[in-house]
């Protein structure tokens, strides 16, 4: 599943050169070509595979995006950015031991309740997105944050750091918050990429 990842993310930054009207060269395809061949034979995750190196700004329009995904592997804080909000969410999901302990940092719309059979509360960071009946999906992480939590639909930034919790049988990826900070500025609250 992590190659099929890697391939196809790949895949996406090629096409989105070619749309954008940039030319890639002989020596763009051997790379990325290169980057593919690595992505396949090894265990890696996108934010391994993919470094600054290989995609600057030139390389898409959407310059935060290639930015964000080219210094993940480097970076002391991962910010996960609107125009790849899935992507990004479903790698860390999918490589969990890979993300383990590094620092996210991450926007979207406060959720939480209280579940009785449980007896503890919830909350989440987190954005509309497709789902099973149409734009019903919701994408994000639960967070554990020992400080006042906002009201219902605040626009929140999180940071903090991914960790792995046992619940039950199966293992959740969550976001251990550092901090959690109320925006006046809200970004898009329905995702699709």
């Amino acid at each position: 599943m992590k190659k099929l990842l890697a391939l196809c993310l790949l895949l996406a930054v090629f096409l989105s050169a070619c749309a954008t009207g940039n030319a890639v060269g002989n020596e763009g395809v051997i790379a990325n070509a290169d980057m593919l061949e690595e992505a396949i034979s090894e265990d890696v995750t996108v934010a391994e595979v993919i470094t600054a190196e290989d995609i600057t700004a030139e390389d898409t329009e959407e310059e935060d995006i290639s930015v964000s995904l080219a210094n993940a592997a480097a970076a002391d804080v991962i910010e996960i950015k609107e125009k790849m909000f899935i992507t990004q969410i479903n790698d860390i999901e999918l490589n969990a031991r890979s993300y383990e302990g590094k620092t996210i940092k991450v926007e979207g719309m406060y959720f939480g309740y209280f579940d009785s059979y449980s007896d503890r509360d919830y909350n989440y960071v987190q954005r509309r997105s497709p789902g099973c009946c149409g734009n019903d999906g919701v994408v994000g992480f639960e967070i554990f944050y020992d400080g006042d939590m906002p009201a219902e639909n605040d626009w929140i930034e999180v940071l903090g750091k991914i960790e792995i919790r046992m619940v039950g049988n199966n293992e959740r990826v969550v976001l251990r918050a550092d901090q959690v900070t109320i925006k006046d500025e809200r970004g898009k609250e329905f995702v699709i990429n």
